[in-house]
């Protein structure tokens, strides 16, 4: 368990925030329903540029200067790696999706483009 991660899911809940570990709650915009989805995604390097290899996109970044300072500063405890830590994420709010009424839409919320056009735009 990321002890760091779960402090700062409390703090959001203090305040009312919506995290990746909570129900999804329902809401209705427009007279349909939608499950308000909030992902962590965090840095899987699945999401890069295809001319560069997963496993060279972290030194492909240092050395375009582009390298994010939570390379540094996050810690992925007790996984590994932050891109093991993202994996397992992932497949946890998948399973959690899968237990969603089918016939609700989703709105997935992340503070990543999630389509790699939407990248391309900003």
């Amino acid at each position: 368990m990321n002890h760091k991660y779960y402090e700062l899911v409390s703090i959001c809940r203090k305040y009312k925030v919506l995290t990746p570990e909570d129900a999804y709650p329902e809401i209705i915009l427009q007279g349909q329903k939608f499950n308000i989805v909030p992902t962590l995604t965090l840095y899987d390097y699945s999401y890069r540029t295809e001319y560069i290899i997963f496993d060279k996109a972290i030194n492909w970044a240092e050395e375009s200067g582009i390298l994010c300072t939570d390379e540094d500063l996050l810690f992925s405890d007790p996984y590994p790696s932050i891109v093991e830590w993202c994996q397992k994420h992932c497949e946890y709010t998948e399973s959690r999706i899968k237990q969603l009424p089918q016939s609700i839409p989703i709105i997935l919320v992340n503070h990543y483009p999630l389509i790699q056009n939407m990248a391309t735009c900003i």
